[in-house]
């Protein structure tokens, strides 16, 4: 029997800095990939800075995340995994030097890998600026094991001076769920 999905988007409107983003579903009913994204490798390639957690436990889950700078863009890759449902979690990022961005284009993959008793994986994620600025959003449901990967591409009207990131997730169902950003700013 198919996995039975379902994901909600919805358009990100930022007045105070005229974003105006959207995020495209592209929907699968294959089985999720496990463990999202792994870590990016130790390489450092010349004129690149980078930060990271590492992998950081928590009574939720977990989660890691890297943030790579060079002149012209800055690279979010995150993973957090939730085996609880722990309702809101902000999780600060922080970047090398600070940076302004004028655009923000890439993914963010969702998999319900253990539905529980629920049968459903819920989660609203963001990628947020030192302001609580919203750069990037999801709201995703996922019924069943399944999985999602959602494009996200947006421009800013007025450019965003960055010094710092966060993650914020809103998980309140049960099973073991994954989401993974991919961001790329410039």
């Amino acid at each position: 029997m198919k996995t039975m999905m379902r994901a909600i988007f919805f358009i990100l409107v930022m007045s105070a800095h005229g974003l105006y983003a959207q995020a495209v579903g592209d929907q699968g009913d294959g089985p999720p990939s496990p463990g999202g994204p792994s870590a990016p490798g130790p390489t450092n390639p010349a004129g690149i800075s980078s930060t990271g957690s590492g992998t950081v436990n928590t009574a939720w889950g977990y989660y890691i995340w890297q943030v790579d700078q060079s002149v012209t863009t800055t690279t979010l890759t995150s993973e957090t995994g939730f085996t609880t449902p722990p309702g809101l979690v902000q999780i600060p990022v922080t970047l090398s030097s600070s940076t302004t961005i004028h655009e923000v284009h890439g993914n963010i993959s969702f998999g319900v890998f253990q539905a529980g008793a629920c049968q459903v994986g819920s989660i609203i994620a963001q990628v947020r600026d030192q302001n609580q600025n919203v750069i990037a959003a999801v709201d995703l449901i996922q019924f069943g094991q399944s999985s999602a990967n959602v494009s996200i591409k947006g421009t800013f009207g007025t450019p965003l001076s960055l010094t710092s990131l966060q993650l914020q997730f809103e998980v309140d169902q049960c099973g073991a769920q994954v989401a993974s950003w991919s961001l790329t700013m410039s």
